[in-house]
């Protein structure tokens, strides 16, 4: 019993803190962007579990809302009554969004891999974010990876994949490509460089 408390405490330090670590050094673009993705969603699958709710992590390209300037916005949404039901009225957020500068989606789809906006588990998943134009609403539906009770991966809400690909290049650089991989049948993240 005290192991697995010890772990818990581990994973959760591990969730609050690879933010932080990455800001201290300094992480820009894509590393930022992966260890952000990478450490939201292990915290949605360790809170579906443990809330025994569905959790939603939706990713949005807000560069057009931030005068030009490349930049992601990322949330992590719950349900109230742990049901699949998305619906706003239904939505709490299990922490505040995060904006990340310097990245973008890249336009060509990896036909090998099952990814982040091939398919969504909502018809919408609109939310009030903070940006550093200010504050707006973001549909997330277009990039959602829902986390069951269970802490299964899936994105269109019936069948988990092996494994979910959340791909982000830089900005000025579109050989900087850097991916976050969520198993589908665990929810487990893998970083890929």
């Amino acid at each position: 019993m005290e192991l697995l408390t010890v772990i818990s405490l581990i994973s959760v330090l591990t969730v609050m803190v690879t933010p932080a670590v990455s800001s201290i050094m300094g992480a820009t673009g894509t590393t930022r962007a992966v260890n952000d993705v990478s450490s939201v969603m292990e915290h949605a699958r360790q809170s579906a579990m443990k809330l025994s709710t569905w959790v939603w992590v939706g990713v949005a390209d807000v560069t057009a809302d931030n005068n030009g300037s490349p930049q992601i916005c990322i949330v992590e949404l719950a349900s109230k009554d742990g049901s699949s039901d998305a619906s706003p009225a239904n939505l709490m957020p299990l922490r505040r969004n995060m904006n990340v500068q310097g990245v973008k989606f890249p336009t060509a789809k990896d036909p090998d891999a099952a990814t982040i906006g091939d398919d969504s588990p909502v018809s919408s998943l609109d939310w009030q974010v903070v940006t550093t134009s200010g504050r707006r609403s973001v549909d997330f539906k277009d990039r959602v990876i829902a986390f069951s009770p269970k802490g299964e991966a899936t994105l269109d809400g019936d069948v988990s994949p092996a494994w979910i690909k959340v791909p982000f290049v830089s900005y000025n650089n579109s050989s900087d490509l850097k991916s976050v991989l969520v198993s589908g049948p665990s929810g487990q993240v893998v970083v890929v460089h």
